[in-house]
């Protein structure tokens, strides 16, 4: 007798992971969320360590994650995935790729995912077409790291032209536990990606609150999106 389907899938991301493990059925027997993986952006080895703590005892896997663009990429994560589950069957991809089939199914359909980064997937019968995607240094235009590092420029030219804090300044302080506007330069230098983007929910507020710059900034992602 074949054993009972287990699948596990996972969604890899520059800001987390999600997992969830299901019966043949449909039915979810345990779900969970752990830190980034971007392809791009994590060694073999951390990749290998975020595998073993997921569920072993499984029939199939689905890997997609962020940055899993190439055929090298592919290569590279599906021979991770058959190290950590090996006689399973193994599905990989981008996160584009979940994406699409979440919203879709295997149907013609457009998925605009904005998160930490940003990109565009399209597909209409058997043509897929991509748009962004670029990575952090020369796309992901509208994405949270995006915005978070045009409302930092701004806050840091507004302070060059008038030597005057910000309310948005003053906040990306205090999320940064930093004491000085003159700090931001040293923890710049240090950040990643997922860092600059957690301050997105800043800008955001401040866009709320009626700063002007900041609802330019947020609406200009938009239509880079659109």
């Amino acid at each position: 007798m074949e054993s009972p389907k287990r699948i596990l899938g996972l969604e890899g991301g520059g800001t987390k992971t999600n997992w969830v493990l299901l019966a043949g059925d449909g039915a979810v027997l345990r779900e969970g969320l752990l830190p980034a993986a971007n392809l791009r952006l994590i060694t073999d080895g951390t990749l290998i360590d975020l595998f073993s703590v997921l569920p072993h005892d499984v029939t199939h896997v689905g890997a997609f994650l962020a940055g899993c663009a190439t055929e090298d990429d592919r290569a590279r994560l599906y021979a991770l995935a058959v190290r950590s589950w090996p006689g399973v069957r193994i599905a990989i991809g981008s996160d584009r790729d979940s994406g699409l089939a979440t919203a879709f199914r295997d149907g013609d359909g457009i998925a605009v995912i904005a998160g930490t980064g940003a990109a565009v997937h399209g597909r209409k019968g058997d043509q897929i077409e991509k748009a962004g995607g670029w990575g952090h240094l020369l796309g992901d235009r509208g994405g949270g790291y995006d915005l978070a590092r045009r409302g930092l420029r701004l806050v840091l030219t507004h302070y060059d032209l008038n030597q005057e804090i910000t309310p948005l300044a003053e906040e990306i302080l205090r999320t940064l536990s930093l004491n000085r506007l003159q700090d931001l330069v040293g923890w710049a230098m240090q950040a990643d990606k997922m860092s600059v983007a957690r301050l997105a929910p800043a800008i955001f507020h401040a866009a709320r609150m009626g700063d002007a710059q900041m609802l330019s900034t947020i609406e200009t992602g938009a239509e880079l999106l659109a």
